[in-house]
């Protein structure tokens, strides 16, 4: 903690954050729960609906976000308790559904219109059962029953009572403007009927106000947004006055100048505009493209690659064959060209955050969470492969995952195709040696199965918060691919269910021939285990 920061900020900037993540959190997972209940409600599965729409009105209330009339709610129409009410009165419990339906009045929400014809049904059917007492004159009327449609239940139509009797039969009276229910049960009490009150409970008249607001909810809102507002102003001035960190292989975006080794500041048709990240092989700029002003990723080769025959002419063969790679989870080549002897690429530019960025700032993923990331990373795998083209550099640097929660795998159709020699010589190794399999030694064995090595070591990363095997130098990390086996399942630093271990043990099998054959069968395990793995155990619903 820095001496100008005072320690009543820091505490107040922590409370603002909990209450804040605390309260955002539940609303995904609600409105989860909603849209289920949504669909099972038009499909008439009445009591699998309910509890649906009461995880949902539970989370809600657990958020102390909840929606007031006029509210972004009412954009969305989002009302648990509404559809509370009308399951609860489709499985006969109109007792039951009285106390949502006031909920649902109260936050107006859904239309007063469609209200108002759920209160008709509710009356109706505490009336048929004898549980609300009739109007004088007013006929019986019969009760709802489970999944009979709103206009099947008869509906009492108002009409004036005269002053005086006469002969013929007295109409009904209006309906009253208050339906007769009993105090509110709790969200458990509604699902498993626990807490109805006895037929022979006496009613109170509920009066259903136009809308309300809670002075108590509005204060405990407006203080979780001015604490976060402190913590945020709090966070900026500390991250002013600390100087920048010094950049690593990981930063896609930062402060550079804007010119290339040899002084220029353009290529190809490409104005550089800053640099992005260096790597191994290549330096990765921002560019704009003149003839149409579109900004790009430039990637320009170190002179080191230059220098070797023949690698330009395989690196712009092996450029043209990436611009064919059209997949939502690939990075899209747009152009491989050269100008002077300096090959380029010019690639889609993504703004995002890489894999690396993720695991270094929130440590282990959770158990589902890196099975889903492992999923996406194999399904861009197995479409590249199927073109021939094997990736060898594949890393969490190289892993980009943008704002929509979107993944793209980054430098691809630049390493190798299958069957060719590949971008490097003798003397250039290619690759991380934290990811690289131990064949990556000899070119010559390198096939597909390079990929789906170090795909296993990234899921391992991201279950385990580090790497496997790490050492002081990058000739020492080869050689513990090549020899030294995975840790011990119970040396594991966080516990790994054994479905999930199985497969890092396959994918990093130090004999190709013993892991995954393609990218396909790793697909068809991972998407077998994801759909029996539980939604709890790490994981959004």
């Amino acid at each position: 903690m820095r001496r100008d920061t005072h320690p009543a900020a820091v505490v107040v900037a922590a409370i603002g954050l909990l209450l804040a993540a605390t309260a955002l959190a539940q609303l995904p997972a609600a409105a989860n729960h909603y849209v289920r209940g949504l669909e099972l409600e038009k499909s008439g599965q009445w009591q699998d609906a309910l509890h649906e729409f009461v995880a949902a009105a539970r989370l809600d209330g657990r958020s102390r976000l909840r929606p007031r009339p006029g509210g972004a709610a009412a954009a969305v129409g989002y009302d648990p308790h509404f559809h509370i009410a009308r399951c609860l009165i489709e499985l006969g419990r109109p007792k039951d559904a009285g106390p949502e339906l006031r909920i649902a009045y109260n936050r107006a929400v859904t239309p007063r219109e469609e209200l108002d014809a759920l209160r008709i049904r509710i009356e109706a059917a505490l009336r048929g059962r004898g549980e609300l007492p009739r109007a004088p004159g007013e006929p019986p009327v019969p009760a709802a029953t489970s999944g009979q449609p709103p206009d099947a239940v008869p509906v009492l139509v108002p009409t004036a009572v005269p002053a005086e009797p006469t002969r013929e039969p007295p109409s009904p009276p209006a309906l009253p403007t208050a339906i007769a229910v009993p105090a509110a049960p709790t969200v458990a009490a509604v699902v498993s009927g626990a807490g109805a009150p006895s037929p022979t409970a006496s009613f109170q008249p509920l009066e259903i106000p136009a809308g309300t607001r809670s002075s108590r909810r509005l204060l405990v809102g407006l203080a979780a947004l001015a604490a976060t507002l402190v913590a945020a102003l709090w966070w900026l001035a500390r991250r002013r006055a600390r100087p920048d960190p010094t950049p690593t292989q990981a930063t896609r975006v930062q402060d550079a100048p804007t010119t290339l080794v040899d002084g220029s500041t353009a290529l190809g048709g490409y104005e550089v505009l800053g640099t992005l990240g260096r790597g191994g092989m290549a330096t990765t700029y921002r560019a704009r493209r003149r003839r149409d002003g579109a900004t790009v990723a430039l990637k320009v080769p170190h002179q080191m690659c230059l220098d070797e025959p023949t690698f330009v002419a395989r690196f712009l063969r092996e450029g043209a064959l990436g611009e064919q790679l059209h997949h939502p989870g690939i990075v899209r080549i747009h152009e491989a060209g050269e100008e002077a002897g300096r090959p380029f690429l010019a690639m889609e530019l993504l703004s995002g955050r890489t894999l690396k960025q993720e695991l270094r700032e929130a440590g282990p993923f959770p158990p589902r969470r890196a099975l889903e990331v492992a999923r996406d990373i194999a399904e861009a795998l197995d479409y590249a492969h199927a073109k021939g083209v094997v990736h060898r550099d594949l890393k969490p640097d190289n892993i980009m995952i943008l704002p929509d929660g979107a993944l793209k795998v980054m430098d691809f159709g630049i390493a190798r195709t299958t069957g060719g020699e590949g971008l490097t010589g003798t003397n250039l190794f290619l690759g991380t040696p934290l990811y690289a399999a131990p064949e990556m030694v000899d070119p010559k064995h390198v096939d597909h199965r390079v990929d789906l090595y170090a795909l296993g070591i990234i899921l391992f990363e991201m279950l385990q918060g580090m790497v496997p095997f790490t050492a002081d130098s990058p000739y020492r990390v080869i050689e513990m691919h090549m020899r030294t086996p995975l840790p011990a399942p119970a040396e594991l630093k966080v516990a790994v269910p054994p479905a999930i271990w199985a497969i890092v043990a396959k994918l990093c099998a130090k004999d190709r021939a013993d892991r995954y054959a393609s990218a396909e069968a790793l697909l068809v395990e991972l998407n077998r285990l994801l759909r029996d793995f539980p939604q709890s155990q790490g994981g959004p619903a």
